[in-house]
């Protein structure tokens, strides 16, 4: 005669799973979401945003997303800011961008340069 497992036991073991279970589907859930996620798709929507802040023209060339040094990081091959009528005029070929988590996950935005 086999001995069954008791209530809590029984409890713990399903709590177990479902934990188990929940912490997979988000595993593979974010893991779809970033390599399906193109932010170029966003780029003339960014552009216009910059340019309207700036008071000057952006162009923006392509946008990828990478960590740096364990943090979120956008890279930015090609941008310009101004043209040939404004007063100011940068091109560089490439940016990054880092991001802090805490100012992802609360929507803030603050910008520091080093």
């Amino acid at each position: 005669m086999t001995k069954q497992p008791s209530q809590p036991a029984q409890r713990k073991r399903l709590l177990l799973y479902s934990f188990l279970t929940i912490a997979i589907l988000a595993t593979v859930s974010t893991a779809y979401f970033l390599f399906t996620f193109d932010l170029n798709n966003y780029r003339k929507n960014a552009e216009k945003e910059l340019s309207t802040l700036l008071s000057l023209p952006v162009t923006l060339g392509e946008i990828e997303y990478k960590l740096h040094d364990a943090k979120p990081a956008l890279h930015i091959n090609g941008l310009q800011l101004g043209d040939s009528s404004s007063n100011l005029q940068v091109k560089t070929e490439k940016v990054m961008v880092a991001l802090r988590w805490m100012g992802l996950l609360e929507r803030k935005f603050a910008t520091r340069f080093n």
